[in-house]
């Protein structure tokens, strides 16, 4: 595969380290994007595995460990990411949290990562896209589970987070910040059979 030489621009990627993030990570340095890495600390290994993987694509890569559902943490991964690579292009947020509900304290926990996170994420990646005044995109990234619905996750929300955002903080008369959802079709079976590679490769 040809690899584009100069930087397409900067994305930073939550939820990097294992499955649909580190896929989504992977492919956009192939197309050509330096790329913010972000996951917990405890994911410190798999992570800086991507790492390795995005240089050897020959694009940059920064990680910036912190907490989604934490609002300093995700501000401080945004500013820390732009000091090191440059101005934001593209945030994508692909972290979830997987478990059932049977417990007040794994619906707090689900929906603290999947709903807050997200709408942390697009919030600090929308006003730095509006305050370099150039446009960018913010994806919502999840798995089919995100649209069914059949099991307990909170990604549903993703899309109705990026438009109050966006109507939110956006200069009028200024397209600064488009919001996408993706919701891919991704079998628990291809994940685990295959390995996590099948990821990049659907996309």
């Amino acid at each position: 595969m040809l690899l584009p030489v100069s930087s397409l621009g900067v994305a930073i990627v939550t939820g990097a380290a294992r499955g649909i993030g580190r896929g989504i990570a992977l492919r956009l340095a192939k197309d050509g994007y330096d790329i913010g890495l972000n996951d917990l600390p405890t994911a410190a290994e798999p992570l800086d595995d991507v790492r390795k993987e995005i240089i050897a694509l020959g694009r940059r890569p920064f990680i910036a460990f912190g907490d989604v559902s934490v609002p300093v943490d995700v501000e401080k991964t945004v500013s820390t990411v732009v000091e090191n690579l440059g101005p934001l292009n593209v945030l994508t947020d692909a972290l979830t949290h997987i478990t059932h509900v049977d417990e007040v304290s794994d619906f707090q926990k689900q929906f603290s990562i999947n709903t807050i996170g997200a709408f942390l994420s697009y919030k600090y990646a929308a006003l730095q896209m509006i305050k370099q005044g150039k446009g960018g995109r913010i994806i919502g990234a999840c798995s089919i589970a995100g649209k069914q619905g059949n099991v307990p996750y909170a990604d549903k929300i993703r899309i109705q987070i990026i438009d109050l955002i966006y109507c939110q903080e956006r200069p009028a008369q200024q397209d600064t910040a488009r919001p996408n959802l993706l919701c891919g079709v991704l079998p628990r079976s291809q994940v685990s059979s295959r390995g996590e590679t099948s990821v990049e490769a659907r996309l």
